[in-house]
């Protein structure tokens, strides 16, 4: 490939190398240093640009390598000038594509079935034969036209470690098997933040175009070029060569412009209509004076009011429901939903029971003898309406809080995020405490004997379980954790803790200082680290 880059070096240092196990490299048969896969490429490269004495470099990968380079950019992100990927890999492997996105075509089809009649033939005593028979059919898969395909100048038969064999064979149980267990995280692709041009055919056959894509979408300075031919690598460098390229837009079908200004739009109807009926409720629960625990009925109708109001900006952006995403989230979705469970239960213990063994607050039995749960012994009483809350209490909790959620982590903060509005996380929590604020300054909700001073503590905790949703919500891509975070919390906390404490302490209560103070310790911890951004189950949140 170098005749195809070699007028790149008119004016800079160019090296290409080869890289271990392959090409003109040192065959490596000790298993213990290629099991590392494409995790030994990236210290490889590192270990060249280091020989060389380059502070900084531009490194460009095709293929896999695209994947390598990146990789690289995140880990040595002081020694990268620009990245080029040609061809790339796509970032998530298991991301299934549709057909628009993918080379999956009739030639594909065919190529795989002649590849396929070949293998069993085998080599049949003659590999060498046997691996430059495949080469040339692999050869249509980097064009699109078939005719085309003798223009691609493979003359790699004479290298050992090029061998068809040999080559599929250390890609099938090294390079690949890394790649999958490779898990970028949102925090890798931040530090990445160095230009990236990805280069990519629509009508690729060997990679997916819409890993370009997700690359051009999820690293924070990359550029998208699409081509309608799989493979046009020297008129694309030319430009990068004078660094032109990486200043233009991305041609990519949605750029990143257009879906910041969609979410935007759609945030502005969002919080209009939010707004208007946040007034229209609040003002009437506000007319009553009365507690909301009497209100049941308008309280209802106010915790859906987020969840019309997304239905509404959805509407009119002719948008559908896909993102919110109902799916379960598989292993991700469980670890979270289990997370978001035991959440309220270990504040309510912390808080509370250091509260009442302080004497800060009064311990009572929740279950009053009206219930056929009813029990004598304090701990047998709390300890069974614990259960009882975290059970069929939250499953009917979770009715309102739904549509609190279906508003607040199913539409208004993934477009926080996509509208790159600064701190979305902590704006989106900011919003969703203000909301309940004039309840709780009439003394309605959650309110002590300071409601100033209630509502300043109350938004802290708030804010900080909305960081636990988000996290939830974003790492599993699913709607459904955030949802469990919020029926829990309401059915535990203010279920079982709160009917288990005598009056109003400044102490407990969801204003409660210590309440507030183990909210935050538990999020603390619980979401440290870098976050991972999904829109739904393995999709980028900006794909």
């Amino acid at each position: 490939m170098f005749d195809d880059f070699s007028h790149l070096a008119e004016h800079r240092t160019v090296i290409f190398y080869d890289l271990r196990n392959r090409g003109r490299s040192d065959a490596v048969t000790d298993e213990a240093k290629l099991k590392r896969g494409i995790h030994n490429d990236v210290d490889d490269l590192e270990a060249v640009r280091a020989h060389f004495g380059a502070p900084s470099v531009t490194v460009l990968g095709h293929s896999y390598l695209g994947f390598v380079v990146a990789r690289y950019a995140m880990q040595y992100p002081q020694h990268v000038n620009r990245v080029i990927q040609i061809g790339a890999g796509q970032p998530i492997t298991a991301k299934q594509y549709p057909p628009n996105l993918t080379g999956a075509d009739a030639i594909l089809a065919e190529t795989n079935s002649k590849l396929m009649e070949l293998q069993k033939e085998g080599p049949a005593g003659n590999p060498e034969e046997f691996g430059r028979r495949m080469w040339a059919l692999m050869k249509p898969l980097y064009v699109t036209n078939p005719d085309d395909a003798g223009k691609i100048r493979w003359s790699v038969d004479h290298l050992a470690n090029e061998s068809f064999l040999r080559l599929m064979t250390y890609y099938a149980k090294f390079l690949l098997p890394s790649i999958q267990s490779t898990n970028l995280t949102a925090g890798d692709f931040a530090r990445a933040k160095m230009p990236v041009l990805t280069i990519h055919g629509t009508r690729d056959r060997h990679a997916p175009y819409g890993g370009a894509r997700d690359w051009a979408a999820m690293l924070p300075n990359a550029r998208g070029s699409s081509h309608p031919k799989p493979y046009l690598a020297r008129s694309a460098l030319s430009l990068t060569a004078t660094g032109r390229s990486m200043q233009s837009k991305s041609t990519m079908d949605e750029t990143k412009l257009n879906r910041k200004e969609r979410a935007r739009r759609g945030l502005m109807i969002y919080f209009v209509l939010l707004a208007s009926g946040t007034v229209f409720f609040e003002w009437k629960i506000l007319r009553t004076g009365e507690s909301i625990e009497r209100l049941p009925g308008l309280v209802f109708a106010l915790m859906y009011v987020p969840a019309v109001a997304s239905i509404g900006a959805r509407l009119l952006q002719h948008e559908g429901f896909k993102d919110v995403s109902f799916r379960s989230g598989g292993r991700e979705g469980m670890r979270s939903l289990l997370l978001a469970w035991i959440y309220p239960v270990v504040v309510g213990l912390l808080a509370y029971g250091a509260a009442w063994a302080a004497g800060f607050a009064k311990f009572q039995r929740p279950l009053s003898p009206l219930s056929h749960l009813y029990v004598e012994s304090p701990a047998k009483n709390f300890f069974q309406s614990l259960l009882l809350t975290a059970t069929l209490g939250t499953l009917a909790s979770g009715l309102s809080a739904f549509g609190e959620e279906l508003g607040w982590r199913g539409y208004m903060l993934t477009r926080l995020i996509v509208a790159e509005v600064p701190r979305p996380v902590l704006v989106s929590g900011l919003i969703w405490a203000v909301w309940h604020v004039p309840l709780i300054l009439t003394g309605q909700y959650a309110a002590g004997a300071q409601p100033e001073l209630s509502a300043m503590l109350f938004v802290i905790g708030v804010v900080a379980d909305g960081f636990l949703a988000a996290y939830v919500r974003l790492r599993s891509g699913s709607v459904w954790p955030a949802v469990m975070l919020h029926a829990a919390w309401n059915a535990v906390i203010q279920g079982t803790f709160d009917r288990a404490t005598v009056g109003t302490s400044w102490a407990v209560g969801e204003s409660g200082l210590l309440t507030v103070g183990a909210s935050v310790l538990f999020v603390f911890v619980a979401t440290r680290g870098p976050w991972k951004l999904y829109r739904r189950p393995s999709e980028p949140l900006m794909p």
